[in-house]
């Protein structure tokens, strides 16, 4: 079978949603019989997770000089942000590493952000291998494409393109993003593969039914992705005198915000935990809250939504219209982002106001890769 040299810089055990993707999709094309290898830089100082079984994918790790790697930071919001003066970003000092580590493959997959790695396929391209970039997040139309310079927004604008029109193949995670790109680059090969869930991860599943109705946030709260809007909405239902709810975190909070949500007597706050602990939580919720703040790109669509989905239970999302509302189309309860409305929404729900089931097969990680799989093998 043809090889597959799959460049990431995010891989566990460094934790996060969007991580995932990168073990997962690799590990079901190494099962359809492809020869994928992972090249990825050793762990910086993130917060771990608890070991993940790569189930015999080949990892090849290198060392690399970023800020993450040289020093803890913190304080600055979701990891791998670029500092908003460096281009692309603050990892761009990993291409000689990487390439000090990179064997010859069939075809590669460079999976961003960090958008330095998009570089290193411009670089591969003019060495003559084919290569499919993948934007797990927007560029241009997100936050991460935003600099303080203005030459450094019309650079990243060129790059863009650059990246777009040299790449054999583009995935993005959201059909609105692809619209985009293929209107603005004028281009067919641009696809949407999104993420997904495991179904493995859903079994064996210990289900207990608490006295208690329990709203679970996953994810980070930052200054990148800031909860002020959820706390308005939990200070609401407190003065309400709110009973026989609980409000739990299961992912990492700034002190700042923590000592906030410690004011609330319904709060509970789970820490990090490991994947299966995770969606053992989030099943044995009685709903889930989605947040995606007005900073961040309408073609966002965080990774923990597939597993929301998977559990079938009733979404609370705080957004604006976007993507995310798109996707789950009545799916969701959408509370716009009007803390009085929020805190109505939950309250709705713990009535029993009912969301419709969005059928979860479509997102299985298994499903998402033999689409990846038709791809790779169209470009060989």
């Amino acid at each position: 079978m043809p090889s597959i040299g799959w460049i990431t810089y995010y891989f566990p055990p460094i934790a996060g949603g969007g991580i995932n993707r990168n073990l997962e999709i690799p590990l079901h094309l190494k099962r359809m019989g492809w020869d994928v290898s992972i090249y990825t830089p050793h762990p910086g100082r993130y917060v771990r997770i608890k070991d993940v079984d790569t189930n015999g994918l080949n990892v090849v790790r290198f060392p690399t000089i970023d800020p993450f790697h040289l020093g803890k930071i913190s304080g600055t919001g979701g990891m791998g942000r670029r500092d908003r003066l460096t281009f692309p970003d603050n990892k761009v000092l990993i291409l000689p590493f990487l390439f000090n580590a990179l064997k010859k493959h069939d075809i590669y997959v460079v999976s961003a952000p960090p958008f330095s790695l998009f570089m290193a396929g411009l670089i591969l391209k003019k060495m003559g291998y084919r290569w499919v970039a993948e934007f797990r997040d927007p560029y241009v139309d997100g936050t991460l494409g935003n600099y303080l310079l203005p030459f450094l927004n019309n650079m990243a604008k060129s790059y863009e393109r650059s990246v777009v029109k040299n790449a054999d193949s583009v995935i993005t995670l959201s059909p609105g993003l692809t619209e985009v790109f293929q209107k603005r680059y004028r281009q067919s090969n641009i696809y949407t593969i999104t993420n997904g869930y495991s179904e493995e991860d859903f079994k064996d599943i210990k289900k207990i039914k608490g006295k208690e109705f329990i709203l679970t946030y996953m994810g980070s709260f930052n200054r990148t992705h800031s909860p002020d809007i959820v706390i308005e909405a939990l200070e609401i239902l407190k003065r309400k005198g709110i009973t026989n709810f609980k409000f739990q975190v299961v992912g990492n909070i700034l002190p700042e915000y923590m000592r906030r949500f410690k004011e609330f007597p319904f709060f509970r706050y789970r820490g990090y935990l490991d994947r299966k602990e995770a969606i053992e939580t989030i099943v044995n919720s009685d709903a889930l809250l989605l947040l995606l703040t007005p900073e961040e790109s309408p073609y966002t669509i965080p990774g923990k939504t597939f597993e929301y989905i998977r559990t079938g239970k009733p979404i609370i999302l705080i957004s604006e219209e976007g993507e995310l509302k798109r996707l789950l189309n009545g799916g969701c309860i959408h509370a716009g982002y009007s803390p009085e409305k929020i805190s109505e929404m939950i309250m709705d729900v713990m009535n029993g106001e009912k969301t419709h089931t969005i059928p979860p097969w479509r997102f299985e990680w298994g499903s998402l890769a033999a689409d990846y799989s038709e791809i790779l093998w169209s470009l060989l």
